[in-house]
């Protein structure tokens, strides 16, 4: 926008004497130039926050997230399925070498079928009572549920909604950020 106006300005000044046109373009490049300037360091402090805040580990792995995943290295069998949001699903085979449900995007060929089987898992707690939840849940193979991030607080702000799982799962693993659920196999 401040590139387009200055441009209008040097186009209407053209037919100026050169010393109003000089006085014009001097006063227009001190308004201008901030303008021009300011857009850059937003873009610059928006991208520098956005690394900080680290939003799904896409720019660096935290160490207590890295802890998690070297418990599951260290205790699990890498054909063990481990549950966790897709975000961090990205991560356990890579670092713990664990099968996850949610693979990545473009290689999990029934990702929409498995995304409404766990919405309505959890969305539409009515058509099945908490038993069979359960047992719907951790009966594809389940054996860990890695929390961290949205999952970790959702999980601590309303237990009830998720009592299905944790009702079959003892904390193997937590600290700040990660909590590691291991199904109880009956």
């Amino acid at each position: 926008m401040a590139g387009i106006s200055f441009d209008l300005i040097l186009a209407r000044c053209s037919g100026l004497p050169a010393s109003i046109r000089r006085q014009i373009l001097l006063i227009a490049t001190a308004i201008l130039l901030p303008l021009l300037a300011s857009t850059p360091f937003f873009l610059l402090a928006a991208q520098n926050q956005e690394v900080k805040n680290n939003a799904d580990s896409a720019y660096f792995i935290s160490d207590e997230i890295m802890k998690g995943l070297m418990f599951l290295k260290n205790r699990s069998r890498s054909n063990e399925i481990v549950f966790t949001l897709p975000a961090t699903s990205r991560l356990i085979p890579a670092f713990s070498g664990n099968t996850v449900v949610w693979g990545h995007w473009a290689m999990s060929v029934d990702r929409q079928e498995r995304e409404s089987w766990f919405a309505n898992l959890i969305d539409n707690p009515g058509h099945l009572d908490d038993d069979q939840r359960g047992r719907e849940f951790w009966g594809i193979g389940i054996q860990y549920v890695f929390a961290d991030g949205e999952l970790k607080q959702e999980l601590d702000q309303n237990p009830q909604a998720w009592r299905f799982i944790l009702d079959e799962a003892n904390v193997v693993f937590e600290n700040d950020s990660v909590r590691i659920y291991q199904h109880r196999n009956k």
